[in-house]
């Protein structure tokens, strides 16, 4: 398995991905959104972060 860089844009991702969580996660709270929404845009989310991860993992890797 090839080495696993974590840098500043990396925690970026995650931190914006956290936000938009809890966003989301009170947009349920408060009845804005349906407990359905939630888990749908929740895994959308998360599988946008793992995309966006992989690529500045690809471009770090292309700067070599």
């Amino acid at each position: 398995m090839g080495e696993m860089k974590f840098g500043y844009e990396d925690l970026e991702v995650w931190n914006r991905a956290y936000e938009t969580m809890t966003l989301l996660e009170i947009f349920k709270r408060k009845g804005w959104i349906s407990a359905e929404e939630f888990s749908s845009l929740k895994s959308e989310g998360i599988e946008i972060a793992s995309m966006i991860k992989g690529l500045i993992n690809s471009l770090y890797k292309s700067k070599k």
